[in-house]
């Protein structure tokens, strides 16, 4: 059985990833069976209310020195905050034509007991807080990722993708350094953003 939906699918296609889920609790270690290629788009398309990791290694935060193994495991999937995906740092080719715009935006997310700083892909002429709230996607992706626990600083790390939990995440902050009055511009004049800004010349 995959964690994409089990026999209902059928096992053509799948391949195994090295995968490295963390939930509040416990930082799990393992082989992943899935159909997909990147990160966000392999915990996106699960279809099983449990993620199932083979030959598993399990870590409790709180006793870093009692990891156990297990040749398979079930993770609850609403429980996953995050996950780093080996071998996904490069997004597979798009079929031409099929190419989004999309221009990257500094990011940071907190999912405690994490804090995730990096950056995401936003489509482009989208404001970044859209591509966050309105999302139907549970998890985003993330790239150039810093990790940080504050209380747990044995699991900070750095991750060129992870897909992070967005559903649990308390806190979103992004920037956007990129045309950031664009969208302004398209719906206001000049004389009508000098006079909302205070900044009308004295009469």
């Amino acid at each position: 059985m995959s964690s994409w939906g089990g026999n209902d699918w059928g096992e053509s296609g799948a391949h195994g990833v090295d995968v490295e889920v963390y939930t509040s609790d416990y930082r799990i270690r393992g082989l992943m069976q899935t159909r997909f290629q990147r990160a966000a788009e392999i915990m996106n398309l699960v279809a099983a209310p449990h993620v199932i990791i083979d030959r598993a290694t399990v870590m409790a935060y709180a006793e870093a020195d009692g990891a156990f193994e297990a040749d398979q495991l079930a993770v609850s999937y609403e429980a996953i905050l995050l996950a780093v995906v080996a071998g996904t740092e490069a997004p597979p080719p798009s079929a031409e034509g099929m190419v989004i715009p999309k221009r990257k935006v500094p990011a940071e997310i907190a999912i405690p007991p994490f804090r995730v700083n990096g950056t995401i892909h936003i489509t482009q002429g989208s404001r970044p807080i859209d591509s966050l709230l309105n999302a139907s996607e549970r998890f985003l992706a993330v790239t150039d990722a810093s990790i940080a626990s504050p209380a747990f600083p044995g699991l900070n790390r750095q991750a060129t993708v992870v897909a992070v939990n967005r559903a649990a995440s308390q806190l979103l902050v992004v920037g956007d350094d990129e045309d950031a009055d664009q969208l302004l511009a398209d719906v206001l004049t000049e004389d009508q953003a000098r006079g909302w800004l205070g900044s009308e010349p004295p009469a």
